[in-house]
């Protein structure tokens, strides 16, 4: 009975709440659901017909798996909401380390190539997947493919990238000088890197907006509480607050060694 001390769902929003998990009997498990008010009067309808102790079948219609009743409570508690959100926030982390990673410095590292695609055998493939890159005495990379015909192919890659670097090639591997970095260099690659942070930022907070945005459109719809709201928005806030925090690392980090002298 919906609302009853009984009933799944209250324990189902207190673990919410805690956190979780939710827990449950068996994921097959069903049960037949009606509101204190249907059972209210079901008990005083039967108690007024019935006579010389009669047996009353009920139709409950379709019985509901507790496994997805307590999926629909996770729904309409905005934790979906609020999980959803972390994933997109983590996605735009993601993509502020690639773009990091294309902001070379005067240091080699393997990860300056992570943007670098070749055709293999008709299929993009990153180049980490079709060769083993070094780092020679911090300041050149040596790609040494697992099949020497790729050479030319890689090297036609970085020289049509926006690296700025000059490949040469041997016999069975290519090596990759860096470049030493000028202070106006420096300069421009640490705008470069702020700008990327900025889009971030932005990024996180847009889903933000649009995470907050779900949880009232919830409220509208009475499918949430104004507790509800007030934890998934505090919830989502947290979230964000996290998620700034290590773009502001990341960049700490890239400017840092971008003026690595």
């Amino acid at each position: 009975v919906l609302g009853s001390s009984g009933s799944a769902i209250p324990t189902f929003q207190k673990q919410i709440i805690e956190g979780g998990p939710l827990t449950i009997t068996h994921p097959e498990m069903t049960r037949y659901f009606m509101s204190i008010q249907e059972a209210s009067q079901l008990i005083i309808q039967c108690g007024a017909i019935g006579r010389d102790g009669e047996i009353f079948l009920l139709d409950m219609g379709e019985p509901v798996k507790i496994v997805d009743l307590a999926k629909r409570i996770i729904s309409l508690s905005g934790k979906e909401i609020i999980d959803d959100a972390e994933k997109r926030m983590e996605k735009s982390l993601n993509s502020l380390e690639v773009a990091f990673a294309k902001i070379r410095t005067g240091r080699a590292h393997p990860s300056l190539l992570d943007g670098i695609i070749i055709s293999y055998f008709g299929t993009d493939t990153p180049i980490n997947q079709i060769a083993n890159i070094s780092v020679e005495e911090a300041r050149s990379l040596i790609i040494s493919p697992w099949e020497k015909q790729l050479i030319p192919e890689i090297e036609k890659a970085i020289l049509k990238s926006d690296l700025g670097l000059n490949p040469s090639s041997s016999s069975d591997s290519i090596r990759l000088p860096m470049p030493p970095l000028t202070e106006e260099n420096r300069r421009d690659l640490a705008r470069i890197a702020r700008s990327e942070a900025e889009n971030a930022r932005v990024a996180v907070r847009n889903i933000r907006r649009d995470a907050n945005g779900d949880l009232k459109e919830f409220l509208r719809e009475k499918e949430i509480t104004e507790d509800e709201l007030r934890r998934g928005e505090e919830a989502i806030q947290k979230l964000t607050d996290a998620k700034i925090a290590k773009v502001e690392i990341a960049l700490t980090a890239k400017e840092a060694d971008l003026f690595d002298f």
